[in-house]
Formats: C-alpha cells, structure tokens, sequence
C-alpha cells in the first residue's frame, strides 16, 4: 500500500496525462509539466538498447533519471555509472534529478537547456564537418 501522498503525486501526474509513473517519476513529471512539457512531448519508459529511461527527449538525446533511495547502493551506483557512460557514449545527455531532495524547476528547466544546447552544438560540429567534406570533395579538393 502507497503512502497517501505518494498516490496523490501520482494520482496528480496520471491526471495530466503522465501514464505508468511511479512516485518518484510522478514527481518529476508534475515538475515537467509546470515548466510546459505535455506527457505528448517526452517519452517515458523510453527504451534504449538494454536501458530503460524514465524520461526522454530522443530528437534531443536528452534523458531525465529520477533517482531516489535505491539509487543509493553501492550496486546501483556501479550500474548508474556504466549506464551513462554507456548512453554518452552513445551521444546522450543524461540529467539525473533525486526525488528525495526539493525538486527545483528553474535549477531542472537550465539543466534540460543546456543538454539540448550541447547536443545541439554536437551535431552542428558534425553536421558542420560532414558538409564541408562533401563540399570539398565535390570540387576535387582532397580533405
């Protein structure tokens, strides 16, 4: 059995469209939702090679974790670090918020800000690299 609050946060998030959210994620959610983000707009449950992501923004590769207590262990720690070695390796931004502590929408909104902003400059840099390489090419000049 939840705790009344528990299932009144996620009785709040589901209420704004949030589907499948435990506590924690509801938190995070509702947080979301005050900074202008529908359920529409991010993914949740999002599933990335063997990795489950509790928010996504896949167009930006930006991942929000909600980490509570069982994020803690020294296990979940280990498993917390490979998982986004893995996932930046793989050109993601991975924002990891503890439910446990006030969650701040200002301190979130910045955070989201500038992951989308790094693997916006990401890509133009690559983007960027490959168009003047085929510019070059296309006019016979070797890179």
């Amino acid at each position: 059995m939840r705790h009344p609050a528990a299932q009144y946060i996620i009785a709040a998030a589901e209420g704004k469209g949030w589907q499948g959210v435990n506590y924690g994620e509801a938190k995070v959610a509702l947080v979301l939702d005050q900074l202008g983000y529908a359920a529409t707009d991010v993914q949740t449950q999002f599933r990335l090679g063997r990795w489950r992501l509790d928010f996504a923004f896949p167009a930006w590769r930006v991942a929000i974790e909600s980490d509570g207590w069982v994020h803690t262990s020294k296990g979940a720690r280990e498993r917390d670090k490979l998982r986004d070695a893995e996932l930046s390796g793989w050109g993601w931004q991975i924002i990891r918020l503890d439910i446990d502590e006030e969650l701040e929408p200002a301190v979130i909104e910045e955070q989201i800000f500038q992951a989308k902003a790094n693997n916006a400059a990401d890509a133009a840099a690559f983007w960027g690299a490959i168009i003047i390489e085929d510019r070059a090419r296309r006019n016979g000049v070797a890179t």
